[in-house]
């Protein structure tokens, strides 16, 4: 459902402009963010204040099935209860979505580039809104059978997706 929503995301961006091929037309000001965003790779912050990323961006074996593998878009983060979600940079909210049995999922653009927070129980931005690095965005979704708190972070480049790990700070 991210990837469709992206993928319209830079249709309408392309029809605004009246471009038909893969380069995603972007105004001055969304090409410098897109810029800035992308020369703060390894620096950006992380979504939560307190967090350990549990499962990785890529192929990973199935927790349940074995010889099953899954593919993951982004990372997943445990974090504690009621963790406020924030921006890792400055943007315009695209989308928010419900995830059936997911909560909630904020998408944000920076430029050419967007992340994307899921499993969000509350979310405090609207579509549209100008959003800055930091900036809260939602609470963290609380399953209420097993009491985990865990955040998924995907970022991408147009329909390109990133490996978060890479992009946020690392401090070791």
């Amino acid at each position: 459902q991210i990837r469709e929503i992206i993928a319209e995301e830079i249709r309408l961006a392309k029809a605004k402009v009246g471009k038909d091929n893969d380069v995603l037309a972007l105004t001055p000001e969304e090409q410098e963010l897109a810029e800035n965003f992308s020369s703060n790779k390894g620096k950006l912050p992380w979504p939560v204040e307190r967090g350990v990323i549990i499962e990785r961006f890529g192929v990973q074996p199935h927790p349940v099935l074995r010889g099953i593998e899954t593919f993951n878009n982004g990372v997943k983060i445990s974090t504690e209860e009621g963790a406020i979600i924030r921006s890792v940079f400055d943007g315009t909210v695209s989308r928010i979505i419900n995830i059936p049995g997911a909560g909630k999922a904020v998408i944000i653009s920076h430029g050419d580039y967007f992340s994307v927070y899921s499993n969000l129980l509350d979310v405090f931005v609207k579509r549209g809104q100008s959003i800055l690095l930091k900036e809260k965005i939602g609470v963290v979704l609380t399953k209420t059978n097993t009491k985990e708190s865990v955040t998924e972070l995907q970022i991408w480049r147009g329909s390109e997706k990133m490996d978060p790990s890479s992009w946020i700070f690392q401090a070791y």
